[in-house]
């Protein structure tokens, strides 16, 4: 389950903890290796973490400026810089408007809309020019869109129904990878597929894509398995990766693993571009929220706690932390471990040493908290 959702069910399950008894096992810590201090900004924050978004700009120390991030208001895109404020775009974005920044932080991409057209938004920052990129043919754009590295060009993905028998009401969704300059412009085909991660070096594209295999347990005679495949921009070259159904692989800042999912399993995957095989890590809890460390070298996510209430039978909710784990696997480490009734997620990485998070009370009350972590000597 997506956290915005999880979160809009947090009423109930306060009303259930509070009239039942609770048993709670708590998750096994394999490594506990860092200091971690946690802290909050001095400037209150205008909106949900999970709706801002830090500039990649540095400070005078060479970290990046947490005093200056866009959030997303009913009435359009504003952009805070120590304090003042700027519109950037008037006019109405996603509920998650999934921003990204160029690397150098002068222009700005997330999903909004045009006269009720659902597209990508790019915003240059100083010019505050703005350009609306939608794919081809009257497809309508998917969630899954990535952006370079350096900013220059975009991945998307177009949507649309075709004609089959076999799917519920006779139609299925098709999906076809697109990319394109950063305005629009060169916009170009390359794949059927679900776009998900760019190299560091902008040579390939990871993306997911749907097989139909015949199955007799299936009510529809068939089921969809999506597999991970790479697309080589240079030589136009698609390539499956890992023979097992998989999706939302991402690639690591330095381009030497991607992590992945499966289906019905709460195990994290990390697969070894040089070694052309993965690790499987056996995970007891649910866990989303992945986010790579800017080295590469560790994996940020939320990891959720459930509770038997013993007057329902049903597992419930209690707690949400932030974990940390290398990025071959070892030294899993619970790094908030605040206990019941928090719920932290949204990791925001601003440094190797730096990120912040979104925590919320039983009562709704959010709090942003930034946490430094450090080796312990």
């Amino acid at each position: 389950m997506k956290p915005f959702k999880i979160f809009n069910i947090l009423s109930f399950v306060v009303a259930t903890i509070l009239f039942s008894y609770i048993a709670v096992t708590p998750h096994k810590i394999l490594a506990q290796k860092y200091d971690v201090q946690m802290s909050y900004p001095t400037e209150e924050l205008p909106t949900e973490l999970n709706l801002i978004s830090w500039r990649p700009l540095k400070d005078y120390k060479g970290l990046k400026n947490i005093n200056e991030y866009v959030y997303s208001k009913p009435n359009g895109i504003w952009l805070s810089e120590k304090g003042h404020r700027t519109l950037l775009w008037e006019g109405r974005s996603s509920i998650s408007p999934k921003f990204k920044w160029s690397k150098n932080g002068d222009k700005l991409f997330f999903i909004g809309y045009v006269n009720e057209n659902h597209g990508i938004i790019v915003c240059e920052i100083e010019s505050l020019e703005t350009h609306f990129i939608t794919p081809p043919g009257g497809k309508l754009i998917s969630a899954a869109w990535r952006l370079s590295p350096d900013g220059n060009k975009i991945a998307l993905t177009g949507q649309q129904k075709v004609i089959d028998e076999k799917y519920p009401g006779g139609k299925k969704d098709e999906y076809y990878i697109y990319t394109c300059n950063y305005d629009g412009s060169n916009m170009q085909e390359i794949a059927n597929g679900t776009v998900t991660s760019w190299s560091p070096n902008e040579d390939n594209i990871l993306f997911s894509r749907g097989e139909e295999r015949v199955s007799k347990s299936s009510y529809l005679g068939f089921v969809v398995k999506r597999y991970i495949w790479s697309h080589n921009l240079v030589t136009n070259e698609n390539k499956k990766l890992v023979f097992i159904p998989g999706y939302k692989p991402i690639i690591s800042p330095n381009g030497q693993k991607f992590y992945f999912h499966i289906n019905g399993s709460t195990d994290l995957n990390i697969y070894d571009f040089k070694n052309d095989g993965y690790i499987s890590l056996p995970l007891d809890f649910v866990n989303s929220d992945h986010t790579w460390s800017p080295d590469g070298k560790k994996i940020a996510f939320v990891g959720y706690e459930t509770a038997l209430s013993h007057s329902s039978h049903l597992a419930k909710l209690v707690n949400s932390d932030i974990w940390l784990i290398n990025k071959d696997g070892s030294e899993l480490t619970n790094l908030t471990n605040t206990g019941i009734g928090l719920f932290e997620r949204a990791p925001q990485w601003i440094d190797n040493s730096t990120m912040v998070i979104v925590q919320k009370n039983y009562s709704g009350e959010y709090k942003i908290v930034v946490l430094s972590i450090s080796q312990k000597q």
